[in-house]
């Protein structure tokens, strides 16, 4: 599914498959599962975190603000997903 404003990817599911693929082809890690801890697991450090963010903003066309940088908001592929959804909705409602 896709939103008609932003042309993204709506879906929890999509974006959690979306993100799983960023760790994979481009941070160049797996991931066990979508609640995998990525800090418990050592897979996101510092570095990969910068990445990250800088990946998901472009990948999604979103902002992520600096409240958003809560350890439970990057935790797993699932709790990303969550917050990438809220801001494509909050992207979608600026547009």
């Amino acid at each position: 599914m896709t939103s008609t404003l932003t042309n993204q990817p709506t879906n929890t599911g999509i974006i959690q498959h979306e993100i799983a693929k960023l760790f994979t082809e481009v941070l160049h890690v797996d991931v066990q599962s979508t609640t995998t801890d990525l800090l418990d697991a050592g897979i996101l450090d510092s570095q990969k975190f910068v990445e990250l963010l800088f990946h998901l903003e472009q990948k999604f066309d979103i902002l992520i603000n600096i409240q958003d940088f809560e350890i439970k908001n990057f935790s797993c592929i699932e709790r990303i997903a969550t917050l990438i959804s809220q801001r494509i909705a909050e992207t979608s409602l600026e547009k």
